[in-house]
């Protein structure tokens, strides 16, 4: 999984809007999550029915995540619907990726002693990683609520309090979307390296699966706070749009 850092955003955030009606995009994402299913399908002729599977099932789940995101996001947008219908569709893609990924994983283990060590230093890099990313999005967070504190406590006129402000309420946004697609990143990752577990927990010795019980419940807690840092960000944007 590859987290990209939140940075620091100093640009205002540029908004932009493609002109189609909601059927049209409706139709586009159906048949581009038809072709997406079936090709992961078709993928590689002597694939078992089970091995299919894991497309099929990142496919579905991908698309549910994604466009769930979206849509809370944007509820209450006229192209709410457009933007689920389209992160639905990308995230189906991804979904199907990610099932592939996993089921070569799985097959590529001998073991269940080597699925548990190198899981298990799978786990800590990725814990690793989401660490230092959840450190730098909280610094992030801190930084915004001090900007918009900062221009509240300034004797600016109305109008150009009002523009600063909608100034960091774009940055906000577009570090939220960030963050959500950090996290659906994150959740899908988890629910990969369970299935992991799930699969080799029996035949693993009782210290390499109480190790690695214990390094997914770390990725588990990170993924939480991200979780929490999500939720901030858009109480902070949902503020900010009401100014």
């Amino acid at each position: 999984m590859t987290l990209s850092q939140p940075g620091i955003e100093v640009n205002q955030y540029n908004k932009w809007r493609r002109k189609m009606t909601g059927t049209k995009t409706l139709l586009t994402t159906g048949i581009a999550i038809t072709l997406v299913v079936s090709g992961c399908a078709q993928t590689g002729g002597t694939r078992t029915q089970e091995s299919k599977n894991y497309d099929v099932q990142g496919c579905i789940a991908g698309g549910l995540a994604a466009g769930l995101a979206v849509y809370v996001i944007n509820f209450g947008e006229e192209d709410a619907l457009k933007k689920t219908a389209i992160a639905g569709a990308l995230g189906c893609m991804a979904g199907a990726v990610i099932g592939y990924q996993v089921e070569k994983r799985t097959q590529a283990y001998v073991d269940a002693q080597q699925a548990a060590r190198a899981e298990l230093a799978r786990n800590e890099q990725e814990t690793e990683k989401l660490e230092q990313y959840n450190a730098q999005l909280a610094q992030n967070i801190e930084d915004y609520k001090q900007q918009i504190n900062d221009i509240k406590q300034v004797n600016y006129s109305e109008q150009e309090k009002k523009d600063k402000l909608q100034q960091v309420n774009d940055i906000v946004a577009r570090q939220r979307t960030k963050a959500t697609d950090a996290l659906a990143s994150v959740e899908a990752d988890i629910s990969d390296a369970m299935e992991q577990f799930d699969t080799h927990k029996a035949d693993a010795s009782p210290q390499d699966r109480d190790l690695w019980s214990a390094e997914l419940a770390s990725y588990e807690q990170e993924k939480q706070i991200l979780t929490e840092y999500v939720g901030e960000l858009n109480t902070l944007y949902a503020a900010g749009a009401s100014i």
